[in-house]
């Protein structure tokens, strides 16, 4: 799961960014392009999951709509760039992974148990600065290459929580754990 997805945006992201250096190639690795020595049975999954992803490429389409941070890439021309389907419910499952594994890191060893949820969100930042503006008092890990958390934590109750996730500064991941 967690693969296909990351193949999936990878092929999202504008290739020269400094961020995500080297993920195309990690990507066409993933769907066994150009990789010697494979088993016969790593071969066919690869394949499988080629199949799979190239089904839902999607011709050009300047007016498509996209999630916030992906879309066409300045540069090259609009009508020559492809689109790809992003399943919302690969997207959301991977992200509350993300986010259950961020919290884990960051509070403590906590685990996201009821009567506590995770909701994950993708707005556009400039229609969410007023909660962008939460953030200013709370540091930015840097949990990686291209992978930066801000997590806000209730004064009242600090096992409540929001988190702003940006991901190869290309996508950003918002998400609330609430009870």
């Amino acid at each position: 799961m967690e693969k296909e997805l990351f193949i999936r945006l990878v092929l999202c992201v504008d290739p020269v960014k400094a961020e995500a250096s080297g993920l195309s190639k990690a990507a066409i690795k993933s769907l066994g392009i150009r990789v010697p020595g494979l088993s016969a049975t790593e071969k066919r999954h690869r394949e499988a999951l080629r199949a799979k992803i190239l089904k839902d490429i999607l011709p050009p389409d300047p007016g498509r709509e996209c999630l916030p941070g992906l879309g066409t890439h300045a540069g090259f021309p609009a009508d020559l760039q492809l689109g790809i389907k992003i399943p919302e419910r690969l997207l959301k499952t991977v992200a509350e992974k993300v986010v259950r594994g961020c919290e884990y890191k960051l509070a403590g060893g906590r685990i996201v148990e009821g009567p506590y949820n995770v909701q994950i969100y993708f707005a556009e930042a400039a229609k969410v600065q007023d909660l962008l503006k939460i953030f200013d008092h709370f540091g930015a890990p840097n949990l990686g290459p291209g992978f930066q958390v801000r997590r806000a934590a209730a004064r009242e109750d600090p096992s409540s929580a929001i988190y702003k996730i940006d991901v190869w500064a290309t996508l950003t991941i918002y998400s609330t754990i609430t009870c």
